[in-house]
């Protein structure tokens, strides 16, 4: 199939490792991720593995490969890693990273090579943004904050020979809206609210006043609970990252004068956006 028309259905990016770390002893809690779904499993008794976000558009494994390929036997697999300096009397784990083709659109990938282009994009991505794992902090709730696992750090530092600057999910191309928008829509959502809360047996200057404090408070509330519970994220990094989402989002669809000067724009957002992440996670 000619490269201009062909397209990627699905990717799954995978490395092989040894270490000395107890894999079964990493708490639930530490795993930082955009997927509400963790499973831990095992094998005749013996910890084989996590996965994360199973059966969603983005998934992740964490397993035992030796001891899945005395299952599959896949042995080959032994001599690919002896020549990569293997100890024998250590088991070899897989990191495994699978999307389909709803990501990798988010993630501006449409062709193969653009997949094969932005490989380390997409493990950047994968290991910084969708799935982390971190140290609890006794005393510190915001798991934002919580430092990287120094293994996380060895395995997401890994070099596929490409740019490895994290990639950002942009969603179907939109104008950029006019403020008289923002604001108009802004006014309909404050006027549901009061009526819905009965805002309305006070003078109309101070029901508007009272109606916009009443509003951020209920909705900071809440988004501060969804982030915490469902998302594993502080609703600060939470809005930083949707403002970066749709920065890089409107200014793809400027007209700018150049190409060129179109990377430069998108590169310092996923620049100022992997910068902030980084250190707001103290990494």
């Amino acid at each position: 199939v000619a490269d201009s028309v062909s397209t990627v259905s699905r990717v799954d990016l995978y490395v092989d490792f040894q270490s000395d770390i107890e894999m079964e002893g990493f708490a639930r809690q530490a795993w930082i991720t955009r997927s509400g779904s963790i499973n831990t499993y095992s094998v005749r008794g013996e910890f084989s593995g996590y996965t994360v976000g199973q059966g969603g558009p983005m998934s992740c494994r964490l397993y035992n490969k030796s001891l899945e390929i005395l299952k599959s036997h896949k042995t080959y697999f032994v001599e690919l890693w002896k020549r990569s300096g293997m100890d024998p009397n250590r088991m070899v784990w897989r990191l495994e990273f699978q999307a389909v083709r709803e990501v990798l659109h988010q993630l501006g990938i449409q062709s193969f090579k653009g997949l094969m282009r932005e490989l380390g994009g997409i493990w950047a991505y994968a290991t910084q943004t969708w799935l982390r794992l971190a140290v609890p902090q006794t005393g510190d709730s915001n798991c934002a904050r919580w430092p990287t696992h120094p293994l996380w750090e060895r395995l997401a530092g890994i070099q596929w020979g490409t740019a490895d600057v994290p990639l950002t999910r942009s969603f179907s191309p939109a104008r950029i809206p006019a403020l008289d928008r923002l604001f108009r829509l802004y006014l309909a959502l404050l006027t549901s609210f009061m009526a819905k809360n009965r805002l309305k047996d006070k003078p109309a200057q101070w029901e508007f006043a009272e109606g916009q404090a009443e509003f951020i408070k209920q909705a900071q509330q809440f988004h501060e609970s969804r982030c915490q519970e469902h998302l594993s994220i502080s609703l600060e990094d939470y809005i930083a990252q949707e403002v970066a989402l749709k920065a890089r989002q409107y200014n793809t669809m400027r007209n700018v004068s150049t190409v060129k000067q179109d990377a430069e724009t998108s590169d310092k957002v996923n620049k100022d956006a992997t910068d902030y992440y980084r250190a707001s996670r103290g990494e």
